[in-house]
């Protein structure tokens, strides 16, 4: 199932040299730890973190606002609505959570801290 998409996935786009992702049910952390181990260096966001509440906040809207209203005739029919709902979701929608921003606006206002 989930190990196989990751082996053609691979193929296709090549192996990354690190994979930071979070715990949520779409891909789960056994089916990575299966596949990346020995393979990827596999980062995943601490359950504690405030970057995973923000991850599955981003998942629940992007599932609910967008996947579950939506039928794709095709894969490319996929990728196209939602480059588009990403791009509405990103550029055009205000977000009380970021004070009315958009998350192109607030990230513009972001300050870069390289680690040492």
């Amino acid at each position: 199932g989930r190990i196989n998409i990751l082996e053609r996935l691979a193929l296709i786009h090549g192996i990354p040299n690190k994979w930071r992702k979070d715990y949520g049910p779409e891909l789960t952390r056994w089916a990575l730890g299966q596949w990346g181990t020995g393979i990827v260096d596999l980062a995943f966001v601490p359950l504690e973190s405030v970057q995973e509440g923000y991850v599955e906040s981003f998942d629940s809207r992007r599932r609910d606002e967008f996947l579950n209203i939506n039928i794709f005739l095709t894969f490319l029919h996929a990728c196209v609505e939602l480059t588009d709902w990403r791009c509405e979701y990103n550029h055009m929608r205000r977000h009380s959570s970021l004070g009315y921003k958009t998350p192109t606006e607030c990230a513009g206002t972001c300050i870069c801290i390289k680690p040492d």
